[in-house]
């Protein structure tokens, strides 16, 4: 693991603990009724930067949860809720200046508590996630059709 993962790791640990996710390595997860909600913390193979992927495995359309994101009927990334899309770009990349290294860190746990995790709370429930779809229609582009058509987003002869 890089030392930039695991400063990241380090910096988001506490915050997911604290809202009731389990860790294992760079993933962290949560489990309800009718999902589970993932964060991933991706490193980048083209330098010190790193993606923040969530993911939402809908219970009930398939059986085995993967313990990632990338592997869930709905995926997104945090830099994709956030307001200013350049600004998270430049916060998530350690080559990008502007920022001390404990700086950057908080503010990337601010932005997890701030977008991730009210976002993976809502997806807590199939009608959360719904709405959240409905509200920002791009999160269906990154939806699979299976989780699309189960949500009822979708009709099965699209």
């Amino acid at each position: 693991m890089s030392p930039f993962a695991k400063m990241v790791a380090a910096a988001l640990t506490p915050v997911m603990k604290a809202a009731g996710f389990r860790k294992r390595g760079m993933h962290w997860w949560i489990e309800s009724k009718e999902t589970f909600g993932f964060l991933n913390v991706q490193m980048s193979q083209f330098g010190p930067s790193f993606y923040l992927n969530l993911g939402v495995f809908l219970k009930g359309l398939k059986e085995d949860p993967p313990l990632n994101a990338h592997k869930c009927q709905v995926r997104y990334r945090v830099e994709n809720l956030m307001p200013d899309r350049a600004a998270a770009h430049a916060l998530f990349d350690f080559d990008r200046g502007g920022f001390e290294d404990d700086e950057r860190l908080e503010l990337v746990a601010a932005a997890v508590r701030d977008y991730a995790l009210p976002f993976l709370h809502q997806c807590a429930t199939l009608d959360g996630v719904r709405t959240a779809i409905r509200s920002k229609p791009e999160i269906g582009n990154y939806t699979s059709f299976d989780g699309m058509v189960f949500l009822g987003l979708k009709s099965p002869k699209s």
